[in-house]
């Protein structure tokens, strides 16, 4: 059929749901566990109630950005929805980081902030019909879309999943539960948004932090309900969930607008229609399909957040017909907006917008626009600057200790903290590391580069396609440019990271860029039909190791957990089996006193009632100051316990033991202390052997 003419709306519509269902149904089967009939039950029933607030929320976003577009009216309808999606999702976010530290981020602000939005998209929506109907009757499917589709489903279906269940690499879920979705915890106790001396990472800009509180006050979800859980957990955890499903459905966006900055790559360089169609497909579908995108789509990361950003920001700066100055205001924008979701999207992800947007500007205004994008992406970033200025004295805590002081920290936890956050190897076993594994004992750990196999098949084909891309002379240059900015990001991850694999997901829409160059070079030399199932091909091999990746998740089990929900795990199920399986439901069955709850070696109390005292193993924890202040005085520190109306410890041997091991442990918890304290305690009221800890009553001991 003519892609001009497109297929049907109803058949795409159709087509598309179906595919939709058939992946989140897929996603939900893989595995052993419950019978198929509960697991898919439960996950229609938690798409029912979770999965509204953050289509509110997003929706709400892409109609704030409205107010970017007003600058340039006549921008073509992808470049509009690409500028009001990337433009509006920062804007949105510095709402509600900004209403949030001022302490006025409620459920009435944060509906209104939400019903402006919305109302913003409706008109949008309305004034744009005829262009939007246009749109509809050009429209096509292929088998590349359908897979896409499938993948969207699938990632939604993983994302019900209560956090803590997924995924191996992310060693369950550990940077959620201690503060991707604890930070908004302990903001929605506290009632606004500020650094914690408990939580280094609530210095971190904490953006996409931010969006889960925002979800918690539209949902009116309360502070803590009357047994003392969170209002982020309560309710069978559907705030956490929404927040999950919140990070897919950026997922699925980020994948579209990698899309579309391929074909806007070959749009520029006259590539027919027909070939910028089929690499926007390709790369929209391997891009999703990614194992590492799965990951980080269903969990409450922000790696998919800079992914879009990223992807639009770029996208823009190649828009032609648009000034100079306003490339320069969206793409500054839109990165800072960027960086305020992960830090390191700075180094590894806004290089790629710079390139772009110098390669489409002429060099006699690189320096204007480089003083302007730099400008306004500080003022984008000056109010986390400010409060972190406020609250520690240093803008950037807990970086640049040297240059503007060392904060709340000693020079010692400045120590501990960036020898968790720097690799210690030579250049030559960094640069190995890109591609060479290292020693370790799970696959996390020894590849930590773009041979880690949740990459799939996205990073070796993007590299391999960007160099393929030269030979041709229409691609050449722009494969040049694809290398140097993967080149640039590669180095900066070599350099000023701890080599993590999860790290280079920010240089996705480069190699989307090359993947795209790539299919463009192959296209004038191999007819149609072959390069379109090579395609397909590829988009399989990467369908089949994201299924596999899933399916060995928890055993086999990926969805084991999926029935019964976060309620296994706070103690809203209750069973003496899952009290025994899950520690934080345990200590919630026995410890049901007001007294708070003190965690030893751990920082993942996202479960556990209120009052709970943890904190990370770089913060100065409360035992960490007693034993401090009292040392080899073990009666005194039960005292200290008692004054502080501490009723019960949680120790985490497993964790302590681990920390020592990497000379991350305080130094006043010392292997002798912690045995004195096991002493003087009294023997454990509950014991969790496999997961390494043990619940005590503090008593005075006369």
């Amino acid at each position: 059929m003519d892609e001009t003419r497109g297929h049907p709306i109803r058949l795409v519509i159709g087509a598309s749901a179906l595919a939709l269902i058939v992946g989140a149904i897929g996603a939900v089967l893989l595995g052993e566990g419950p019978d198929p009939a509960t697991r898919i039950i439960a996950v229609l029933d938690i798409l029912l109630s979770s999965a509204w607030i953050p289509v509110l929320y997003l929706g709400a976003s892409i109609g704030i950005g409205r107010v970017a577009t007003l600058w340039s009216p006549d921008l073509p309808l992808r470049a509009r929805w690409t500028l009001e999606l990337g433009a509006g999702f920062t804007l949105t976010l510095s709402l509600t980081h900004g209403l949030g530290t001022l302490g006025l981020l409620n459920p009435l602000s944060a509906w209104i902030v939400v019903g402006i939005g919305l109302a913003l998209l409706v008109l949008s929506l309305h004034e744009r019909q005829d262009r939007i109907h246009e749109w509809t009757r050009t429209l096509t499917l292929s088998p590349i879309d359908l897979l896409f589709f499938v993948g969207a489903g699938a990632i939604l279906a993983l994302s019900c999943n209560p956090p803590g269940s997924l995924w191996d690499s992310e060693f369950g879920n550990y940077d959620s539960l201690s503060y991707h979705l604890e930070l908004p915890r302990q903001w929605l106790e506290l009632g606004r948004i500020s650094p914690l001396d408990t939580n280094v990472y609530s210095y971190l800009p904490s953006y996409m932090e931010t969006s889960t509180l925002h979800l918690a006050h539209l949902a009116l979800a309360p502070h803590t309900d009357p047994s003392g859980l969170s209002g982020i957990v309560t309710d069978h955890g559907r705030i956490a969930i929404s927040a999950q499903l919140l990070s897919a459905i950026v997922t699925i966006g980020a994948a579209i607008v990698s899309g579309s900055l391929a074909r806007t790559v070959l749009d520029r360089l006259g590539t027919n229609n027909a070939t910028s169609t089929n690499a926007s497909r390709l790369v929209r579908a391997l891009v999703l399909w990614t194992p590492w995108m799965l990951v980080v789509g269903s969990l409450t990361y922000n790696e998919s957040a800079v992914v879009l950003l990223i992807g639009c920001a770029s996208c823009l700066a190649l828009t032609p017909n648009v000034s100079v100055t306003q490339r320069a205001i969206w793409c500054a924008l839109i990165s800072a907006g960027a960086c305020s979701c992960k830090p390191t999207a700075l180094v590894l992800g806004v290089p790629i917008v710079g390139v772009a947007l110098l390669s489409a500007t002429k060099p006699k205004h690189w320096v204007r626009v480089v003083l302007l994008g730099s400008l306004l992406g500080a003022l984008t970033l000056a109010p986390w600057l400010i409060r972190n200025t406020i609250a520690s004295g240093n803008p950037i805590f807990p970086m640049g200790a040297s240059i503007f002081g060392e904060g709340p920290w000693t020079s010692a936890q400045h120590a501990r903290y960036t020898s968790a956050h720097t690799f210690a190897g030579s250049p030559l076993e960094r640069i190995s590391a890109l591609v060479l594994p290292m020693d370790g004992r799970f696959h996390i750990e020894r590849f930590r580069g773009y041979t880690n196999i949740q990459w799939g098949i996205l990073a070796a084909l993007g590299f391999a396609s960007s160099l393929l891309a030269i030979i041709p002379t229409r691609t050449r240059r722009a494969a040049l440019l694809t290398l140097i900015a993967l080149s640039i990001t590669t180095l900066a991850w070599l350099s000023l990271t701890h080599l993590q694999s999860r790290f280079l997901i920010p240089t996705i829409p480069a190699l989307s860029a090359g993947v795209a160059l790539g299919f463009a070079a192959l296209a004038q030399r191999v007819p149609s039909k072959p390069a379109q199932s090579l395609a397909l091909l590829m988009v399989l091999a990467s369908i089949t190791m994201s299924v596999w990746n899933t399916s060995i998740q928890r055993n086999n089990a990926p969805n084991a957990l999926l029935p019964l929900g976060v309620g296994a795990f706070t103690g809203q199920l209750t069973s003496p089996e899952l009290e025994d399986a899950f520690w934080w439901s345990g200590v919630n069955a026995t410890a049901t006193d007001d007294a708070p709850i003190l965690l030893l070696g751990d920082a993942t109390p996202l479960y556990v009632r209120s009052p709970v005292i943890a904190s990370t193993t770089y913060d100065t924890s409360l035992i960490a100051q007693i034993m401090t202040e009292h040392p080899n005085q073990p009666r005194a520190w039960i005292d200290e316990l008692q004054s502080n109306n501490v009723g019960w410890i949680v120790i985490n041997m497993s964790e302590l033991n681990r920390f020592r091991d990497s000379g991350w442990l305080d130094p006043a918890i010392t292997e002798e202390r912690i045995q004195h304290l096991l002493d003087t305690l009294d023997d454990p009221v509950r014991v969790w052997p496999s997961a390494g800890r043990a619940l005590f009553h503090v008593e005075r001991t006369e």
